[in-house]
């Protein structure tokens, strides 16, 4: 008889022990179900998010590369504006060059003016005697 009741004890132990793991079967399946429940919603907009990060990283790329671009042309006029400099700098260096020649000829051509004026004057002089003799 002592057997009988151990048994039915130990039975009595394994139903109740069913019914405790079926319950935390049935909670943890409540769980799983919540959990997926939010899960969707959160995984689309994580994936919403990823392709506009995604977009953004690609305009920013893009005006990267745009930027660099442009940053090149700006060297290059840059380059092209001190070069012109450079051309401006050597034309003025000879106009400058050549207007001091310029000045110079002028200078030995105006002494030259003066002396040939001074000649001819001498010239005159010496005909007005030659005419003042012829006539006298």
């Amino acid at each position: 008889e002592q057997v009988a009741e151990a048994l039915e004890a130990a039975e009595e132990r394994r139903r109740k022990a069913e019914r405790q793991s079926r319950v935390l079967r049935e909670e943890e399946e409540e769980v799983r179900q919540r959990m997926a429940e939010k899960a969707g919603p959160l995984a689309a907009e994580r994936d919403a998010l990823a392709e506009g990060l995604a977009v953004v990283q690609r305009e920013r790329d893009e005006l990267a590369a745009a930027l660099a671009a442009k940053e090149a042309v700006l060297e290059s006029h840059r380059a092209q504006v001190a070069e012109a400099e450079g051309k401006i700098r050597e034309v003025e260096g000879r106009f400058e060059s050549r207007l001091s020649s310029l000045g110079e000829e002028s200078a030995a051509a105006e002494g030259e003016l003066a002396s040939c004026a001074a000649e001819v004057e001498g010239l005159e002089a010496r005909r007005g005697q030659i005419d003042a003799e012829a006539a006298g």
